[in-house]
């Protein structure tokens, strides 16, 4: 709920041979609020040479990002987590290795909708105007209406709706490794359980009591692989394996109105239940063969997946905005397969350096979505979506100085993509209101080409430099867009030639460190971003208003800190110039349509803070 597009890393190491510990105190303030984070590590052996265990606990207390002060219930956005990481390595003998791993994950956010869509342009959203519906009279604007003339701030958006997302993450997995004298056997198996609700959806984007979304997901995931590997330094080393995947997933979307004689929004009624299934097969198999050419070698790889969807939804209909958004009855079963080649070939003349062709398939099963829609027939129309089929092109190089003072590596990629997956909208081609809700579609093909350079080097011991480029040319060929429907004749938009949304021109990362021989260290961090499409098409109703786009963007952070001991403590400033940032899709205003502006999450403000860390 406070994180970027809802993503969380999860990251704890390996318990060693030695008893090892950590415990981190880090705190962070923007924009008056604060953040406070204690993580710890404990990691062992609990018999010597036999069975290691380690334990990690995160427990996080935070204010949001960006703060609404409009809240009907005081809440202006919290997020507590707790996360707690077990992982166990027992070695019977010394052939057999087994790992066993698991992780609980709680999230409480009072005040917090997963994915907020916040005002891009605060002007244009302030200055909008506030109708009477009735009669179409202007009345006035938003910020003098429905605000009581109060400006939008530059980290703030308003909502009178009652907010509180959770989400519970339970994850466990064994893997085992057995080798052999021509070769080893790997076993893995992982279970997986996300249940995440989120009410606070405000349709209107304002703090005017009218309407709330609500969403909930509850999804299992089960997967296993079994792979057999030669034994590695051979003239001819090779792979074959399978690979099996079940998912069973339950969605939960519902809408309520605020009750005017309540003076409080109406409880969400149960709904019916929503319900899709998945279950992956794959075989697989690779030889690598050298070619007589000393660090000459060549892979040819073949993957064979089968994959089975289901979907069962029940049929009701829900008020949103203006209007009814009909979710169909559906009984549905789609099959896909494909075959998945892979080719490389990789020259290494010596320790140094490895030079690299390959080129791959891939892809994606088709599905069904949640389909709804204020007409029923697009709802029939957006009810499944078809698979996506990719070939990458590759070209790299990967270089470490001798002197291992660093290292360079350089790739180029091209890549085709027929049948491109992502979420849509359809809208009302005359006002930009959505009229289904997202939705995945397959629409598009894409061609993406580029390149990537990542380079590390230490002039001296204390100095580190490292740098990371990459450049994107992405766009969509042969993309129809169909916008919505005006009466029953669809809006189609073409898209071609247009870049993907989502799809930075670049990324860059500079970064410095110095040392200092008294313990003390300093580190400068350069990360600039490129233009970023928000959303696929342009305005129809208004053509002077273009694309969503996130403008290029230069983030400059900075680290200072002291050593001693067993101890650490760092100071650290992120986003020093407080840029505001668009970090996912952008909508028009989803109740009524093009207002003026865009509305999209919004990353984190300038953040200052330290972290103490004790190791043992």
């Amino acid at each position: 709920a406070n994180s970027e597009a809802g993503l969380i890393i999860v990251n704890s190491r390996q318990p060693q041979a030695e008893l090892e510990g950590e415990l981190r105190l880090t705190t962070g303030f923007y924009n008056g609020d604060q953040s406070y984070l204690v993580d710890g590590f404990l990691g062992g052996p609990v018999v010597q040479d036999k069975f290691y265990a380690s334990l990690a606990i995160r427990l996080t207390e935070e204010d949001a990002f960006n703060t609404n002060p409009f809240a009907s219930d005081g809440e202006t956005g919290d997020v507590s987590e707790r996360f707690y990481h077990g992982r166990v390595t027992f070695t019977p003998t010394d052939s057999l290795t087994v790992k066993a791993t698991a992780y609980y994950l709680d999230v409480e956010a009072p005040g917090l909708f997963e994915n907020e869509l916040i005002p891009l342009n605060r002007q244009a959203y302030d200055n909008a105007p506030v109708f009477n519906f009735a009669t179409g009279e202007i009345l006035g604007t938003v910020q003098d209406i429905h605000h009581g003339g109060r400006a939008l701030g530059e980290f703030e958006y308003f909502s009178d709706v009652p907010k509180l997302s959770e989400e519970r993450d339970i994850v466990a997995g064994i893997s085992a490794n057995q080798k052999f004298t021509a070769g080893e056997l790997d076993f893995a198996f992982s279970y997986s359980h996300l249940k995440q609700d989120s009410q606070g959806l405000d349709t209107d984007g304002t703090a005017f009591p009218f309407q709330a979304g609500f969403s909930a997901d509850d999804d299992k995931i089960w997967s296993a692989e079994l792979r057999y590997s030669s034994q590695a330094g051979q003239a001819i080393e090779y792979i074959v394996g399978g690979y099996w995947y079940r998912e069973e997933r339950i969605d939960d979307r519902n809408i309520t109105f605020f009750n005017p004689f309540t003076n409080a929004y109406n409880p969400f009624s149960p709904i019916p239940e929503q319900r899709s299934e998945g279950e992956d097969f794959a075989v697989f198999g690779s030889l690598t063969a050298q070619l007589g050419v000393e660090g000459l070698s060549a892979t040819v790889g073949l993957r064979y997946d089968q994959a089975e969807r289901t979907s069962s939804q029940q049929g009701y209909t829900i008020a949103f905005g203006f209007q009814e958004l009909t979710f169909l009855t559906v009984e549905g079963e789609e099959d896909y397969q494909e075959w998945l080649p892979r080719f490389v070939l990789s020259y290494e003349p010596n320790e140094f350096s490895n030079y690299y062709l390959s080129a791959a398939r891939g892809w994606i099963p088709g599905g069904f979505n949640l389909a709804a829609a204020a007409d029923p027939s697009v709802a029939e129309d957006i009810l499944s979506f078809d698979e996506e089929s990719v070939w990458s092109y590759e070209a790299g190089m990967k270089f470490r100085f001798a002197d291992g003072k660093g290292y360079l590596n350089l790739a180029a990629f091209y890549i085709e993509s027929d049948g491109w997956q992502e979420i849509q909208v359809d809208v009302d081609p005359d006002t930009g209101a959505i009229t289904t809700p997202t939705h995945l579609a397959t629409d598009a093909d894409i061609v993406s080409m580029g390149f990537e350079i990542e380079a590390l080097y230490r002039p001296i011991e204390a100095l580190t430099l490292s740098a990371a480029f990459g450049y994107t040319d992405a766009e969509y060929r042969d993309y129809e867009f169909a916008i919505g429907q005006r009466g029953q004749v669809p809006v189609v938009e073409d898209l071609g030639g247009t870049a993907v949304k989502l799809g930075p021109e670049y990324d860059l990362n500079l970064s410095a460190r110095y040392t200092f021989g008294n313990g003390f260290f300093a580190e400068a961090e350069l990360n600039g971003v490129g233009d970023t499409p928000l959303e696929e098409r342009s305005r129809a109703q208004d053509p002077n208003t273009g694309r969503a786009v996130q403008e290029a963007v230069w983030l400059y952070n900075a680290y200072a800190g002291y050593e001693w001991d067993n101890f650490l403590i760092t100071l650290y400033a992120e986003n020093i110039s407080d840029e505001r940032m668009a970090s996912g899709l952008a909508f028009a205003n989803l109740l009524t349509g093009w207002d003026g502006t865009f509305y999209a999450p919004i990353s984190l403000p300038r953040v200052l803070g330290f972290e103490l860390t004790m190791k043992f």
